[in-house]
């Protein structure tokens, strides 16, 4: 298995949102010999940056935070932050770091103990250059027909896909939108990262029980799905508080239950691909 290095970007915004992440990453068990790369937002305090590099520290092979700066927006230039970070990650792992890298943003969700294991042994036979999850546009306007969602495993060199493409620089598209057509041909669709947006106002919230007469965001836990390693997009933290009272503590997720108390934890056998092109 190849180590992966983890980039969580954040600014202060969701600072607590990054922090709760690395709370539950924490609790679900070590992650070495992974690494991990904290991008935080120029405008987040320096006493925050520590607090987050005091909770990943202990637990990788090596902990590191990169400041990232991003623009004020003009009238004439348009300023994505999201775009910006990225890039300039991007950048920094190619440039730094020897690994390829999984974009975990901080409503990511791992779902259980060897979250991270699991992922980098699937992505060491991935038969293409990013992993993740492959977003049919359904039709909308202004979208691409399918493209593949930002939290996803992406090559060292990531960078000389998307340093080329105009509208990820200009912030005319968000990286993961505007990319699509250079992105999915080389991507792997796995349902070990399952994306749900939802609606722009109305993010996917869990319940231990769905009422009757529930909003339409609300989802239980059957949701997650079965093969599902991490979830996104979970931005009230309640799929973390609601896995913490179910006490997962499985390597494997075929249903979510929990794992009896005197049986320990297996992995099942996985299937594929054979290798990498």
């Amino acid at each position: 298995m190849q180590p992966l290095l983890v980039v969580l970007p954040y600014h202060a915004g969701d600072f607590q949102l990054a922090q709760k992440l690395l709370v539950w990453i924490n609790e679900l068990g070590s992650c070495k010999p992974h690494s991990i790369l904290l991008c935080a937002d120029s405008q987040v305090s320096r006493d925050d940056m520590m607090k987050l590099m005091d909770l990943a520290r202990p637990n990788f092979h090596k902990a590191s935070t990169m400041i990232c700066s991003v623009p004020t927006a003009t009238a004439e230039k348009k300023v994505w932050a999201p775009n910006v970070m990225f890039l300039a990650a991007a950048l920094q792992v190619h440039t730094n770091y020897r690994m390829d890298f999984l974009w975990l943003e901080p409503d990511a969700i791992p779902i259980y103990p060897g979250w991270l294991n699991d992922l980098a042994d699937e992505y060491e036979d991935c038969p293409r250059r990013y992993m993740g999850s492959i977003v049919p546009s359904n039709g909308q306007p202004n979208l691409p027909p399918s493209y593949l969602n930002g939290v996803g495993i992406y090559p060292n060199d990531a960078i000389r896909d998307f340093e080329n493409i105009e509208s990820v620089k200009s912030s005319e598209q968000a990286f993961d939108i505007g990319s699509a057509g250079v992105i999915v041909p080389k991507s792997l669709n796995t349902p070990s990262i399952r994306h749900y947006y939802g609606t722009k106002e109305l993010p996917p919230t869990f319940v231990e029980a769905r009422a009757v007469d529930a909003p339409k965001n609300h989802v239980t836990l059957d949701f997650v799905g079965e093969d599902t390693i991490i979830f996104h997009r979970s931005k009230d933290g309640n799929l973390i508080e609601l896995l913490r009272k179910k006490g997962v503590r499985k390597t494997s997720n075929p249903s979510l239950a929990d794992a009896p108390p005197d049986v320990p934890p297996t992995t099942p056998p996985k299937t594929i691909p054979a290798r990498r092109a």
